[in-house]
């Protein structure tokens, strides 16, 4: 182990330009080096990436946030008017183009080009944190666990449970270089057509919310992962999506306190919450100002710090949001949010805004905008944080050698599988059409999402159903139903549903799958007259299933192990389930 970290000492050799960039986590997408942010790094040393493999790449749109400004509600705070530079070394990639998916080893290695640099440039640690919330937001190396999403998890209800699925996600995640998840959703879910949230939430009860935080939190932090409880103060009461628009929450602060708030109330006074994430929404009851959290000094400092007494690290949400550039320039709220007493500022661009907003926050802390107090206090708290989770030994750097059989570890395998078996869930069981036999002519609808087109590797891609169903059967046909290219689907369906003695219809819901589409799409099969056992990973009505679904199966999420759950069920494999 390293000799024990001397702040004080740090923080006399850095320059402000080095102390700001230790603020700053930037975005890298996909598994190709982007070398102007080695460069940056060169220059600046950073404080962190968020990591985005997932089949993403970055985007070759081009754009002046003037342009994002433009059609603001509220007059901007500042104004960026700058027509952004293509900097040399920056990717211009198609975004239509999915990333090359590689092994965990590969990625260990890419992380520890930027760890190394960092590592090398001023002795501080870089670290790398990923939007893991299960399911749907899988990091997708080969044989990773895909929790269930959380809502099935608080639902089940065994938290001895969800802390064991995700101490073993988390000894995958750190064995590939992630060391930071944002993550758990601690957001209750009150309002069933809540567009950003829904099954990413524990539930509607601040209970059940507080319960499965505190057994991700333990698991992941046993296992050496730091986490960052979200959105606070909640995002659970929302008709709006923080990613497009500016929310608020309109709710008296008792009733706010009482629903949205308890869940980082409770495990705050306990002691466990490294790190929490901030929301791009506005809370009347404790900022009358109109301010949205992020830059809210009220909600901020004055209540989250002093009131609930947290002392850990507090981090924004993508300062590029809708939420939050709808109202302010970006400068002007990456400012506002240190000024409100936020330590890290997430800024997922892979482009020449990045160092625009390094400049424009050296430049407040030069004119005394800033004080630099404020941001040496934000420092050691992150170091602080870094040196608890072991992030200085040995530079932060990973054992990729080790990386695959931590992975393919037979333990993380059966509690996976575990997870994956409980959660399932009957709904409704009118025909009694399970389980099925080789005898039955299976029609598949396999509702195709964004999560499988951009991983579409080996263990989790469009079709997967398949490789499940030839464990049983080889009479059936499988069709792909996409919101986007429905009368593609009819095309097919319109041949089909006649030929078949049963279907087998799969829903889901998230930002990129609109519910209420797919839910019209369930009742018009249904209305044709065959059998259905329809599966979706969403258990609202509301949202997503319509009234005349007679045979409904709840399955907490769309990967390989709810899948693979989901069809050992229907063809009678799981006898405690029937």
């Amino acid at each position: 182990m390293n000799a024990p970290f001397d702040f004080s000492r740090k923080l006399a050799e850095l320059s402000i330009e080095e102390k700001i960039a230790q603020k700053l986590v930037f975005g890298w997408c996909g598994s190709i080096i982007d070398t102007s942010l080695l460069r940056f790094i060169d220059q600046y040393g950073l404080g962190g990436l968020r990591v985005t493999q997932n089949g993403a790449r970055k985007a070759d749109a081009r754009y002046k946030l003037a342009d994002i400004n433009k059609d603001a509600s509220a007059p901007a705070a500042g104004s960026d008017s700058w027509d952004l530079p293509l900097e040399w070394g920056e990717k211009t990639l198609d975004i239509s183009i999915p990333a090359p998916m590689i092994p965990g080893s590969s990625y260990a290695r890419l992380l520890n080009v930027y760890k190394k640099r960092a590592f090398e440039r001023n002795g501080l640690v870089l670290h790398a944190v990923a939007d893991f919330e299960g399911a749907t937001n899988n990091f997708p190396a080969p044989y990773l666990i895909s929790p269930p999403n959380a809502m099935s998890l608080g639902k089940l209800g065994d938290y001895d449970l969800v802390e064991r699925l995700y101490r073993a996600m988390a000894r995958q995640l750190k064995a590939i270089g992630i060391d930071w998840i944002h993550s758990p959703v601690a957001d209750v879910n009150v309002n069933p057509e809540n567009p950003e949230i829904s099954t990413r939430s524990f539930g509607s009860d601040p209970h059940t919310v507080t319960a499965g935080c505190r057994a991700l939190i333990k698991g992941c932090t046993a296992s050496g992962l730091i986490t960052s409880m979200k959105h606070f103060p909640g995002r659970g009461d929302s008709m709006e999506d923080a990613h497009f628009s500016v929310p608020s929450v309109d709710l008296k602060l008792d009733l706010l306190e009482a629903l949205h708030t308890s869940p980082y109330r409770t495990l705050i006074a306990e002691g466990i919450v490294p790190s929490i994430m901030l929301a791009h929404t506005v809370y009347p009851a404790l900022d009358d100002s109109g301010d949205i959290a992020t830059c809210s000094g009220r909600i901020v400092t004055d209540y989250l710090r002093k009131e609930l007494g947290f002392d850990g690290v507090i981090t924004s949400d993508s300062l590029t949001m809708g939420g939050l550039i709808n109202k302010y320039s970006l400068t002007e709220a990456c400012i506002l949010s240190t000024l409100a007493g936020g330590d890290l500022l997430l800024m997922k661009a892979e482009n020449a805004m990045r160092s625009k907003v390094h400049e424009a926050l050296v430049n407040a802390v030069k004119s005394g905008r800033i004080p630099e107090d404020m941001i040496d206090e934000s420092l050691i708290r992150i170091w602080k944080l870094k040196a608890r989770f072991g992030l200085f030994e040995n530079a932060n750097l990973t054992d990729d050698t080790q990386c695959e059989a931590i992975v393919a570890e037979p333990a993380a395998r059966a509690v996976g599988r575990e997870a994956a078996v409980r959660v399932l869930n009957v709904l409704r069981n009118e025909d009694q059409l399970w389980p099925l036999d080789k005898q039955c002519r299976l029609l598949v609808v396999e509702h195709v999402t964004d999560n499988h087109t951009r991983r579409n590797q080996f263990w989790n891609y469009p079709g997967i159903l398949n490789e499940f169903l030839l464990k049983y059967t080889e009479n059936y046909t499988y069709v792909e139903y996409q919101p986007a290219k429905e009368s593609r689907t009819w095309e097919y369906l319109e041949k089909l549903i006649p030929m078949c003695d049963k279907i087998l219809l799969l829903g889901d819901y998230d930002r990129s799958c609109p519910g209420k589409a797919t839910r019209t799409f369930v009742e018009k099969v249904i209305n044709r007259g065959k059998p259905v056992i329809y599966a979706t990973s969403n258990p609202y009505r509301e949202l997503m299933i319509p009234d005349n679904a007679r045979n409904v199966i709840f399955t907490g999420g769309i990967m390989h192990e709810q899948y693979e759950a989901l069809v050992d069920f229907l063809f009678g494999a799981l006898d405690e389930l029937k």
